[in-house]
This record gives C-alpha cells, sequence and structure tokens, in this order.
C-alpha cells in the first residue's frame, strides 16, 4: 500500500488528486495543508475525509512546522501554491514565498520522508505564446515568464531542474494548461462568470475576449498523476488536452450560454482588462503535450462528450451547490 502526501490536499487541484488517487490506487494518503482562502475543508466531502490518513495544517513555508512530520511516504504530491495572477500583481511577495521558498522546502522534505516527488508547475512559465507554435518541455527559457506568479513557478522549476542534475532522488514536474472543474474557487474566471449568469447578473470578458487558453478538467489531470505514480515515470511534461479549435475567452462564454440557454448579449459585458492596466496580460497560451501522452498512453477528456461533456458537468455543480460557493465570492469579488 502506498503512502502518499499531497500538500494542498483541501485546494481545487489537489482535492481532486485525493479522490482520483483513492479511487484508483491501494494507497494510505495524507493531507498537508495551510488552510489559506483557497484551503477548503468544503472540497472533500466527509467520505472522502474519513479515509484520509492524516490531515497536517501546516504552512509550507513553516520549516519547523513542516520537519516535525516524522511521518514517511512514498510520494509526495505537491499542488500547494498562491495561483492566481490577479493577486500576483497586487501583491507579489507572498508568490515569491509560498511558489519558490516554499517549493525548495517541500523538496528539502520529500528528500529527506519520502521516495519521490511530483511537482505542479504551469504552462506560465513559457510566457506568452504568439508564435502559433506549441511549446514543447526544451522550449522552458525561451521566452520569459510575464506575472509574478509564473515567475514564481518559473524559478520553482529551475530549482527543481537542478536538483534533478545534481541528484539522483525522483523528482516529476507537470506543466498542466489552465484547468477547471468542481470545487473552483470562484475568483477564476470560469466559475465566477459561471456564478455571476446563474445568479442573474452579467459575466465580464476583459479586453476584446480574444485571449486563449487550453481547458483542461481537474479530474483528468489528476488522473495524470495516477499514471505517473502507478508508471513511476519521472521528467518534466506539459499536461494539456490540446484542444481544436482554440477557444478563445469570448468563445469560452459563448459555450456557457449555450448550455445555460441564456443570451450572450444579456448575460456577458465588456470591461476593460485591468491585468493589461496592471502590467501585462498574456495573450495566448499553447503548450505541447504529445511527450505526456505518448509516454503514459495518457488521454484527455476520457469521456464520450469531451470537453463539453466536462464543461457542462461544471456548470451543473455550481447550479446545484449554491452553499459551497455562496461563502466564497464575498472574498473573490474584493481583489476584482
Amino acid at each position: 500500500m502506498l503512502k502518499i502526501l499531497v500538500t494542498g490536499g483541501f485546494g481545487f487541484l489537489g482535492s481532486h488528486v485525493v479522490r482520483t488517487l483513492l479511487h484508483e490506487i491501494d494507497c494510505q494518503i495524507s493531507i498537508l495543508d495551510g488552510f489559506n482562502y483557497a484551503g477548503n475543508l468544503n472540497n472533500l466531502d466527509k467520505e472522502i475525509v474519513r479515509r484520509v490518513k492524516r490531515i497536517y495544517p501546516v504552512d509550507i513555508c513553516s520549516w519547523q512546522d513542516l520537519f516535525a512530520i516524522q511521518e514517511t511516504f512514498d510520494v509526495v504530491v505537491h499542488t500547494a501554491a498562491e495561483s492566481h495572477v490577479t493577486r500576483s500583481q497586487q501583491s507579489s511577495n507572498i508568490f515569491y514565498q509560498v511558489n519558490l521558498e516554499g517549493t525548495k522546502q517541500i523538496a528539502t522534505f520529500a528528500r529527506n520522508r519520502a521516495g519521490r516527488l511530483i511537482n505542479f508547475s504551469t504552462d506560465e512559465v513559457y510566457g506568452d505564446n504568439l508564435t502559433g507554435e506549441a511549446f514543447d518541455e526544451d522550449r522552458f527559457g525561451e521566452q520569459k515568464p510575464t506575472s509574478p506568479y509564473a515567475e514564481s513557478k518559473y524559478l520553482a522549476d529551475l530549482y527543481l531542474q537542478q536538483l534533478m542534475k545534481m541528484t539522483k532522488f525522483p523528482i516529476t514536474i507537470v506543466r498542466p494548461t489552465n484547468c477547471f472543474g468542481e470545487y473552483q474557487h470562484p475568483e477564476k474566471m470560469l466559475p465566477r462568470s459561471i456564478i455571476k449568469i446563474i445568479s442573474g447578473e452579467k459575466a465580464q470578458l476583459w479586453g476584446d475576449g480574444s485571449q486563449i487558453r487550453d481547458w483542461l478538467y481537474a479530474g483528468n489531470l489528476a488522473n495524470a498523476i495516477y499514471l505517473i505514480i502507478n508508471r513511476q515515470i519521472t521528467g518534466i511534461y506539459n499536461i494539456a488536452p490540446e484542444i481544436q479549435p482554440e477557444i478563445s475567452n469570448k468563445k469560452l462564454l459563448e459555450t456557457v450560454c449555450e448550455i445555460l440557454k441564456v443570451d450572450f448579449k444579456q448575460s456577458v459585458e465588456f470591461v476593460k482588462d485591468p491585468r493589461a492596466e496592471a502590467g501585462h496580460h498574456d495573450q495566448r497560451y499553447r503548450i505541447d503535450a504529445s511527450k505526456f501522452k505518448k509516454i503514459a498512453q495518457w488521454v484527455p477528456f476520457w469521456n464520450a462528450n469531451g470537453f463539453h461533456g466536462r464543461l457542462e458537468e461544471t456548470i451543473k455543480f455550481y447550479q446545484n451547490n449554491h452553499w459551497w460557493w455562496q461563502p466564497l465570492t464575498q472574498e473573490a469579488e474584493s481583489i476584482y
């Protein structure tokens, strides 16, 4: 039975990882979470929490509390992070502290207490992609990240890559593209838009809505982590569905309106882009995930209806779970 520690296990991506691993692997899961605004006990139902071996309410930046943990693990899955670009533009220090220094500490902890480390990075480490060509893993460093969030993850990647060269400790870095799904905090563009529309308000499109992202369902990312653990895959991998045709933010909200059977012009308004005004807003992300798809035989959107089906499921979650998101919206809206 594998012993696995998931950092940020009560966050959006971490909770998807916990559910998937408990379903797919004979394992003992422990969770480490600092329980900031995004670490939510309600992200895992009580049945799942009962199956969790131990919960450590520990900040990854607290060296003393982290190394007070004496339990050893086969795998550390490091999802804990500060992840919102707008927040990073408003208060960058916490992003470098958590995403860079915290990751350094988790790496040291993993080398002392675990058999291997899987680290969550992001496609944003490659920077804005206006070339039309998808970036593969070897393109890392050719373009610079453009927000404190992206740069903090970029620097953490550099540190882990040096560690991979200097030691034989098994490390896997995954660079997923934009994720969506159930339990995503309403600070993020897609759940924020869904909530506004089902609440009778207008969703907001920044600028002209032409920004392009590649949308990955969080449960399918969690499935990728299962494959990495099950097949003992190490290295650096882009994780992306590579949806074609590419989806602009405007097209995404048009699709949301179609699913909700509301008129786009009545439900969405165009507003000034606050990220552009704060410095920069990346226009397009595009990464090449063929390396991981080949080595892991990973298939994104493993249901019959693909992206559209997963988007429908996500919308239904927010329609049916007002109790979950309503307590979170006031804090989420405070950053806009």
